[in-house]
């Protein structure tokens, strides 16, 4: 089991720092490669999933070893014969270490030396002066009776989980990223082409402003046609400008998500039309990384559930001892300390603490957990049925465009008979050059708009790709 996770986790990882693909486009090679090395989500997912993966990697750092050591020396001066030499000497070492599953283990040693007379009945002082020692070696274990219920280590489960939700983070901040910029990315596509559609009717209207001038001069019209031209004229104006606007704040846009300046390579670049877009395949991840971060987040919560019983269960304490205790003697060297000992004690004790049972706060952490678990359930099941509804309205978002996409190349072909129809007639003289531009303008204006249709249409598509909805 912990193979296959580690697996999966690898596969995951690496599912989500591959290289960009090379779509043909150079627009959506550039989104791709700046979504993912130079976008701010996306430098701060990484430095979230590189942290994840260090802990992950050094898990058994967490189990720390402990080291201490203590020395103590006691005088008296009582007899002041000896006062100057100590009354007792100790020296302590503990090492600790910590074990998975809430195991703790300690090993102490320890030397204590105190002062005594060699011979009872004579004076005592430094010619009489002795030392007895005692040498102890303990070692205690403490274990939780409580089972995680999981054959794997709950530290390195934990840091795991921890790991992939890290991973999948990193996943749907790219795809967020890339998302966004491919919808400015179509918008601005349609907005150049709305503006160059707006700069053609502004020519036209300028000139039937001036033609209609012309035949007021000659009596033809009437000032009512004159100002009809005069405000079509305006309203032209006004949406060439609004569409220089748009473009400005897309651009803005565009360049804060993928944090790069917006120069003149930069502007060239998104502002193109003629790149086709000709892969619908582009697919960001093998799986729905929403769910599958929602899925993992609901396992963190049963697992923190686990570990909270391991908290409140009862501790039992293994503890024993070794100590060895001699009679007085000459203390001439350190050395004098490794003499053989002329007994030994040993103990062994056991202890069982049942206060963790007794915490009142028990009941209602494990209350918020249950809560928690219900709602890591709920928020899975709404995710679902949020991307059932989604899903359902981009199809038939998509539907209706492919519908107008069909009405939009029968008015084309309408147009197109129309404009082929004006230059017969303006070769044979029979219609005016006014009006066999009006027709070419028609005509180009409809090409526009089947075009934005179908940018309209290539990203539903790749939204509908993206939601891996079956």
């Amino acid at each position: 089991m912990k193979n296959k996770r580690l697996v999966l986790c690898m596969m995951v990882f690496l599912a989500f720092t591959k290289c960009p693909a090379q779509t043909g486009n150079p627009t959506l090679d550039f989104i791709l490669l700046h979504a993912e090395e130079t976008s701010l989500d996306m430098q701060n997912a990484r430095r979230n999933l590189i942290i994840a993966e260090r802990n992950y990697s050094r898990w058994l750092e967490n189990y720390r070893t402990g080291f201490s050591i203590s020395a103590a020396n006691t005088f008296s001066n009582i007899p002041e014969s000896t006062m100057m030499a100590p009354y007792e000497a100790g020296l302590t070492t503990t090492v600790s270490q910590m074990l998975p599953g809430g195991i703790s283990l300690s090993l102490t040693g320890s030397v204590t030396m105190e002062k005594q007379s060699l011979e009872a009945a004579l004076p005592h002082d430094f010619s009489n002066l002795g030392y007895s020692d005692v040498v102890l070696a303990s070692m205690s274990v403490s274990i939780p009776l409580w089972s995680s219920g999981t054959r794997e280590n709950p530290l390195k489960t934990q840091l795991h989980l921890s790991l992939e939700a890290r991973s999948l983070s990193y996943a749907l901040a790219e795809e967020g990223v890339v998302r966004q910029c491919l919808g400015l990315y179509i918008q601005l596509r349609g907005n150049e082409r709305n503006f160059s559609s707006a700069v053609r009717n502004l020519d036209i209207a300028q000139k039937i402003l001036e033609v209609s001038i012309e035949r007021y001069g000659k009596g033809q019209c009437t000032l009512s046609d004159i100002f009809s031209a005069e405000e079509s004229l305006s309203s032209y104006r006004n949406q060439v400008k609004t569409c220089e606007r748009t473009r400005e704040e897309l651009l803005m846009q565009v360049a804060s998500l993928l944090n790069c300046p917006a120069d003149d390579e930069f502007r060239s670049l998104f502002c193109a039309v003629d790149e086709e877009l000709l892969v619908q395949s582009l697919a960001m991840n093998a799986i729905d990384a929403q769910r599958s971060l929602l899925e993992i987040q609901r396992q963190q919560v049963s697992f923190q559930k686990s570990m909270a019983r391991l908290s409140y269960a009862p501790l039992l304490t293994v503890s024993g001892s070794v100590e060895g205790v001699s009679e007085a003697y000459s203390f001439e060297s350190p050395l004098s300390l490794f003499r053989s000992r002329e007994g030994f004690l040993w103990a062994v004790t056991v202890g069982l603490d049942l206060s963790p049972i007794m915490d009142g706060r028990r009941k209602t952490e494990f209350l918020e957990y249950d809560f928690s678990e219900a709602n890591a359930e709920e928020q899975l099941e709404a995710y679902d049925r949020a991307l059932k509804e989604t899903v359902r309205y981009y199809v038939r978002v998509l539907e209706d465009s492919l519908s107008q996409r069909v009405e939009l190349n029968e008015r084309l072909e309408n147009r197109k008979s129309i404009l082929q129809s004006a230059e017969q007639l303006f070769g044979a003289g029979r219609c005016t050059e006014l009006e066999l531009l009006q027709a070419e303008t028609a005509y180009l204006n409809m090409e526009d708009s089947i075009s934005n249709m179908d940018d309209s249409i290539w990203y539903l598509n790749w939204l509908l790709l993206n939601m891996h909805a079956k």
